[in-house]
């Protein structure tokens, strides 16, 4: 029996059927992300290729179809703009408030609570800075 810790990730190669059972007294929220395009290359472009200013990443798998790490981003951390080279989904682990600036001068508060996850297209060129006032930490995951 595995015991998991809130966001906890694991990967799999897949081939087989997995059947599961919570046996705590409390509901499990699961995320369970099946990459569907079979004939893709590699990443191109190293992980994280953005700067960043009070905040961390840390690397957690890499396959060909998609990979991910994590990130924590201080009160008043912040990535500079850069254009999104893949597909992003950007998975809570605490509660974050973003304030998302996009190319083009829009700007957005962007608040997700633990568990909640964003999609990210390819293409955006924005910039993200912690408006909270304690560190966000979150999972993302880059589809090729």
């Amino acid at each position: 029996m595995a015991l998991l810790e809130a966001a906890e990730v694991h990967t799999s190669k897949g081939g087989f059927t997995v059947a599961e059972r919570d046996s705590s007294p409390e509901p499990a929220d699961l995320l369970i992300i099946e990459t569907v395009k079979p004939d893709v290359e590699e990443f191109k472009t190293p992980m994280g290729r953005f700067r960043v200013h009070d905040a961390l990443y840390g690397p957690l798998f890499e396959d060909f179809e998609m990979r991910g790490y994590t990130m924590i981003m201080a009160a008043e951390g912040r990535t500079e703009a850069h254009k999104e080279q893949y597909d992003r989904l950007v998975i809570a682990v605490s509660h974050v408030r973003l304030q998302e600036d996009n190319e083009g001068g829009s700007s957005s508060v962007i608040e997700m609570n633990p568990g909640d996850f964003r999609w990210i297209p390819r293409g955006l060129t924005h910039a993200t800075t912690n408006v909270g006032t304690s560190p966000a930490t979150y999972i993302t995951l880059e589809f090729d």
